[in-house]
């Protein structure tokens, strides 16, 4: 029998370690071999974020045809993505016909495993999508910007100075 633990929002992501609380059989050892660690935890969704979502869950009709029909299906049945993004193969540069392309950010991180986009794919998107148009997930490219604010033209004089030199 498996047992799961439920937590409240972030507190489980990020644990590496388990130990199992009971042995199989009398004298059997168990061994736990990590795959990842623990991630995608998140507080409930809030009234706010439910008046968002609703609507496009419902203009969606449980089908992928459009790429906000895939948003609002990602949405709902894959609650561990903070940011999804989905584009027509037609949009792409260069153009890749009869493909959906999607890139998500997790919660809680930047990475999303293999197995998790293999689930995503074939549980989540192709039973909702049209048969001939074939899901591909796009790992997300990270841009950081670093800003500073100047306050004086002095001040702005001795930040063009620094950069220069």
């Amino acid at each position: 029998m498996i047992s799961y633990i439920i937590t409240s929002g972030q507190t489980a992501n990020g644990l590496r370690e388990f130990k199992p609380v009971d042995t199989i059989l009398s004298g059997g050892t168990v061994a736990v071999t990590l795959r990842s660690e623990s991630t995608s935890g998140a507080p409930e969704e809030d009234v706010e974020k439910i008046r968002f979502t609703a609507p496009k869950a419902y203009i969606s009709q449980n089908r992928a045809v459009t790429k906000n029909d895939y948003v609002a299906l990602l949405n709902r049945d894959y609650p561990y993505f903070e940011a999804v993004n989905v584009w027509g193969g037609e949009e792409n540069i260069p153009p890749v016909y009869g493909k959906v392309f999607f890139t998500a950010k997790p919660l809680g991180g930047y990475e999303i495993t293999q197995a998790e986009i293999n689930n995503v794919i074939n549980n989540i998107i192709k039973p909702f999508s049209v048969l001939t148009v074939l899901p591909e997930y796009v790992s997300a490219d990270y841009n950081y910007c670093n800003s500073r604010l100047v306050s004086s033209v002095a001040n702005l004089a001795t930040v063009l100075l620094t950069l220069l030199i």
